[in-house]
């Protein structure tokens, strides 16, 4: 995608992931599959999150606390865009949604997941690993800056409090 396409996306996403997070709500599986692009009936592009399914609102507690795992031991979230405090059933709070973000925003700019394995273990050793390649390098586009991977890094900070706190 080209830098501008990915602006056009992650400046309405990022404006819905604040108004979720100052409600207390935590979406928890932010991937390509629930973002959606429609258009309004004036023709402008819309940027829509959808799937609320495992959305957590911030002061309940439910069975499995932060956890990735469900009673019979399905994944709670989508390996390749999980925050590791999902997976180490550390709390959650809005950086968990942002380190999601950080995840879709490499994929776009680079192409290719920052982390990926042949299994959900795998991928989560990639996490604790962090050994990210450059975006510009995988992308070849000039437009992404030394600036923007540096932000797109910090999202996917494996511990929470070095990522953006909103």
């Amino acid at each position: 995608m080209s830098f501008e396409q990915v602006l056009s996306i992650v400046e309405p996403l990022c404006d819905a992931l604040d108004t979720m997070h100052k409600q207390g709500i935590i979406h928890r599986d932010l991937k390509p599959e629930n973002i959606f692009l429609t258009y309004s009936t004036s023709g402008d592009e819309v940027v829509k999150v959808l799937d609320l399914g495992l959305a957590k609102l911030l002061g309940t507690t439910d069975a499995y606390e932060g956890n990735f795992e469900t009673q019979d031991g399905a994944l709670l979230g989508t390996p390749y865009y999980m925050a590791p405090e999902q997976v180490n059933g550390s709390p959650i709070e809005p950086r968990t949604d942002l380190y999601a973000l950080g995840a879709l925003l490499y994929r776009m700019l680079s192409g290719v997941l920052p982390f990926t394995g042949r299994n959900p273990m795998e991928v989560f050793a990639a996490q604790r690993r962090h050994e990210l390649k450059s975006i510009a390098e995988l992308n070849g586009d000039t437009d992404v800056t030394d600036t923007c991977e540096k932000m797109v890094f910090r999202l996917l900070s494996y511990n929470a409090l070095d990522r953006f706190p909103s």
